[in-house]
């Protein structure tokens, strides 16, 4: 999954091997379905698949590690660690977005859409309402409100002239 930081083990690789990923996820939606199906909790019980295990020799703790940690210990500790704003809710409200997207929740078929859909959801953070017509959406988007203690209602447009009137 990472060829570059396999071979010359340094973050500048890593990051051109993440960059691609994200370039071949937007070309090719059914990368995208199959990094998530990978990545499902309940499919993996062994992380170790993941990071060639000869890289690590006599390291049986951290192999051992590896295979205990699933993929909500991740997203949960990375979701903390990493930060793409200065604003705290941004990082809150698209990290656990993108969360339920990739366990599978309603999940979007194509990468750039699940980006649009989490940045939607933290705008619409800051009103009263959310109208949306996308059910993946109107679904991640009212669970992750519902688990920040957001007060966004999220409605489809008929709802909302239905509350109005």
């Amino acid at each position: 999954m990472f060829p570059k930081a396999i071979e010359f083990r340094n973050f500048l690789s890593l990051l051109n091997d993440i960059l691609t990923l994200q370039q071949k996820m937007e070309d090719d939606p059914i990368l995208y379905k199959e990094l998530k199906q990978m990545m499902n909790p309940l499919q993996i019980q062994d992380l170790s698949k993941f990071f060639p295990m000869e890289h690590i020799p006599d390291r049986k703790e951290l192999r051992n590690t590896m295979k205990a940690v699933n993929m909500d210990v991740i997203l949960n500790e990375n979701a903390s660690k990493s930060k793409t704003s200065k604003n705290p809710w941004y990082d809150k409200i698209t990290s656990n977005y993108t969360k339920y997207d990739l366990k599978g929740f309603k999940t979007d078929e194509q990468f750039s859409n699940m980006i649009d859909d989490s940045n939607h959801t933290f705008y619409a953070a800051h009103c009263k309402y959310f109208l949306t017509l996308d059910d993946k959406c109107h679904y991640k988007a009212s669970k992750v409100y519902s688990e920040l203690g957001i007060a966004t209602k999220v409605m489809k447009p008929k709802q909302f002239f239905e509350e109005m009137k």
